[in-house]
């Protein structure tokens, strides 16, 4: 029996039910960041000391757990006051930039000051001295909280425009002019410039985290503005983009596994981004609900091993409801036309679960009426 009724769940859908199921899973990205740096081209392999790793974590226990996001930012500035301003040494620059990056993502996640958080991922961004994995690292967090916040409703288009697209710090790089930056107003409009700047991060890092994440958010925001086939041929591009992103990522889960690494936030958002990209993609010869349902049963297969990681049940449960929505959609709603036997798994889960957002209230409407009666209560 499911602990939490979908009245219940509809009725409380706010800016705290949606920041309790979804933006949570960005906390891990920045969390990935510092467990293990890795760079791909040989170079000095920087880290943070104990006592700055030690710091975020109680900083993002503040911020997370408390409440309190005013404590946790400046939790984060004792560890600023203790490096020299003066100091060009590596270290040193590697740990304001990194301390930056979590002040910002504590203020854009707990705070709500995107103004502030933005404008600090972008002195980092444009901080020459420092090296480009933290550069690139918080390009790719600023066009992350970009997405997440436009997708719960935070910010608007015209709001991303203003406090992103055209900060300071981030407007040359993306390639917004002034006559462009009037056209830009609904979630849609801001999306190709959000993917320019993935593209950049892609471009500069040398952390097959950052690349991987950017690629992952790159291909989910193309998907909408992919032309349906037979016209043209870049359908067919698009989806061969993404089964070969798909298979890069299963490897580095399983060289993971025989490498014993720990958890990787960026690998369970990249299988999110995935079946998002799918479900935005238009329709085709492709089984979009069973590829979505592919990559729901990978991320829970490795996410079994960590069971207390950020973002595993709402990622989970999100591309659950989606997918459900999307078998719907695809069927017409008639149940003739849906493989009931492939979609109860999913089902199951949900009803057994809590806490979920429905996306689609006509379709589990439906569901509740004509495949699984146990929802009918709900509605």
């Amino acid at each position: 029996m499911a602990k939490k009724t979908f009245k219940a769940v509809l009725k409380n859908i706010s800016r705290e039910t949606i920041i309790g199921i979804l933006i949570l899973a960005l906390i891990g990205i920045a969390l990935a960041f510092f467990i293990i740096y890795k760079p791909l081209t040989p170079q000095e392999n920087l880290r943070l000391s104990a006592e700055v790793v030690q710091a975020y974590t109680e900083a993002v226990e503040l911020a997370a757990v408390y409440s309190d996001s005013t404590a946790a930012i400046k939790r984060l500035d004792l560890e600023f006051d203790a490096i020299d301003p003066s100091s060009k040494n590596a270290s040193d620059l590697y740990t304001e930039a990194k301390l930056t990056i979590y002040k910002a993502d504590i203020m854009l996640t707990y705070g709500g000051d995107f103004e502030t958080g933005f404008a600090l991922l972008g002195d980092v961004f444009v901080g020459r001295l420092y090296d480009n994995s933290v550069r690139s690292e918080a390009l790719t967090l600023a066009m992350a909280h970009a997405v997440q916040a436009l997708e719960e409703g935070l910010l608007t288009g015209a709001q991303v425009r203003d406090y992103v697209l055209l900060d300071k710090n981030f407007k040359n790089a993306l390639d917004v002019g002034f006559a462009d930056a009037m056209l830009i107003n609904k979630p849609l409009d801001t999306y190709k410039y959000l993917v320019h700047g993935f593209e950049l991060a892609m471009e500069m890092t040398p952390s097959e985290k950052v690349y991987m994440l950017s690629e992952s958010y790159k291909l989910r925001l193309t998907a909408p503005f992919v032309i349906p086939p037979p016209t043209g041929g870049y359908y067919y591009g698009f989806i061969a983009s993404v089964e070969n992103f798909e298979s890069r990522l299963d490897e580095l889960v399983t060289q993971y596994e025989g490498q014993n690494m720990p958890y990787q936030e960026f690998v369970a958002t990249s299988y999110y981004n995935i079946a998002r990209a799918y479900e935005n993609a238009p329709e085709g010869e492709v089984d979009v609900v069973s590829k979505m349902a592919e990559a729901h049963n990978k991320l829970g297969t490795y996410l079994k091993a960590f069971p207390n990681a950020y973002g595993t049940q709402a990622y989970l449960l999100s591309i659950n409801t989606r997918l459900v929505c999307k078998a719907v959609d695809a069927a017409n709603f008639d149940s003739a036309n849906i493989d009931i036997v492939k979609l109860q798994p999913y089902l199951d889960e949900l009803y057994a679960s809590e806490g979920w957002v429905v996306p689609c209230k006509e379709a589990f409407e439906f569901i509740s009426r004509d495949i699984d009666t146990r929802f009918a209560k709900y509605f």
